[in-house]
């Protein structure tokens, strides 16, 4: 499902919303594992979403998933949110 398009009639805001909600759930669940800071991995993701929306923020993760390596744009964010 593509979170920046329209809803369709076959699925409704409630559906969309529990989606990205299941994928921040994940990604700061992921993160947490690696850093273990719960605090700033929510911020990482909010700040993520911000800037970049969450079609991007899954195609980066992707990306990480397939090479391992994480999007210079994620580190655009670090200073803000690791203290």
């Amino acid at each position: 499902m593509n979170i920046d398009e329209e809803v369709t009639p076959t699925e409704t805001k409630t559906e969309t919303q529990t989606t990205a909600e299941m994928y921040k759930k994940s990604f700061v669940d992921g993160c947490a594992e690696e850093s273990g800071d719960i605090k700033s991995c929510e911020c990482m993701y909010d700040s993520l979403i911000e800037k970049y929306g969450l079609k991007e923020i899954l195609e980066m993760s992707v990306n990480y998933i397939e090479t391992g390596k994480l999007d210079n744009k994620f580190y655009s964010v670090i200073p803000q949110c690791v203290k």
